[in-house]
């Protein structure tokens, strides 16, 4: 059974962790898939084979084949989240080619005092 892992990171790193998900993908199909295939090759080049080495070689292809069927697993999840980068990358960058509107500048500073009249101040405070 798969399941959905998920983890943030930030996205100027994407392409690194990626490249990381590869280098471990690329080590397992070295390491476990051609060693199957080695396997099932040896056993069916032998001049006088039996049937045993033949089930033995059935066995390690199929071994190959389930292997390989993970890193197609992988490598799909792996195209969908550098698709996904790009697609990020792409808006960003439109964003960034869009001209964008100045806000309006608005003074903290106080507006300078008017002189007012001892008789204004007295009418204002009636």
């Amino acid at each position: 059974m798969r399941v959905a892992l998920s983890y943030s990171v930030e996205i100027e790193e994407v392409p690194n962790q990626v490249a990381i998900l590869l280098e471990k993908t690329i080590s397992q199909v070295k390491n476990a898939a051609l060693e199957h295939l080695d396997d099932a090759a040896r056993s069916l080049s032998l001049k006088h084979r039996s049937v045993d080495e033949i089930a033995r070689a059935a066995q390690n292809l199929d071994s190959a084949k389930i292997m390989l069927e993970r890193v197609d697993l992988a490598l799909a999840d792996y195209v969908n989240i550098l698709q996904g980068y790009v697609g990020v990358a792409v808006e960003a960058a439109r964003q960034e080619s869009i001209p964008q509107p100045e806000p309006p500048t608005v003074s903290l500073s106080p507006e300078p005092a008017v002189p007012v009249s001892e008789d204004e101040t007295e009418e204002v405070s009636k």
